[in-house]
């Protein structure tokens, strides 16, 4: 099924959005056979109703799960945990489980303190560790709040057990 761009009287942002991605399709559909098989049949079910979801019926999520978008935050936010955590040296005899609640505490207090006078522009990142503990906020998923939640988000970014 293709999308009939013709029949709008008005252009909106959905419809000029909607005839763009039509236009894609059919783009796609002339230049490459393998995209093609991928993309037009998701489009296609997505413009005519079928599929509610463009993302679900791209195979890119699945109904209850979370979206591309939430995922790639989600990833972000894990790798700039882990930066900031290598960037954040043990003391002489820390555990990892009190080098994680530094963390969480050091992740609270650039939150209150650093983190509006770096939106405002009123300052830049004074080191590395600093831009990581940016990244973290600036990921598009909320930094974990205790220490359990970053031993998890540590784990399963790396093969050292924490």
């Amino acid at each position: 099924m293709r999308f009939d761009t013709s029949s709008a009287d008005t252009e909106t942002p959905m419809t000029d959005a909607l005839a763009n991605l039509a236009r894609l399709t059919e783009l796609v559909r002339e230049h490459d056979s393998t995209l093609s098989t991928w993309l037009a049949p998701a489009v296609d079910a997505y413009l005519s109703g079928e599929a509610t979801r463009l993302d679900v019926a791209l195979e890119l999520s699945a109904p209850g799960q979370d979206s591309p978008a939430r995922r790639i935050g989600r990833e972000r936010r894990n790798a700039a945990l882990r930066r900031a955590w290598d960037l954040l040296p043990p003391l002489h005899g820390e555990t990892p489980r009190a080098r994680r609640r530094r963390l969480i505490q050091a992740l609270g207090a650039f939150e209150t303190r650093v983190l509006p006078r770096l939106r405002s522009g009123a300052r830049e990142p004074k080191n590395d560790l600093e831009e990581a503990l940016l990244a973290v906020f600036e990921a598009g998923a909320g930094p974990p709040r205790h220490e359990r939640s970053l031993q998890r988000i540590l784990a399963a970014t790396s093969d050292v057990v924490f």
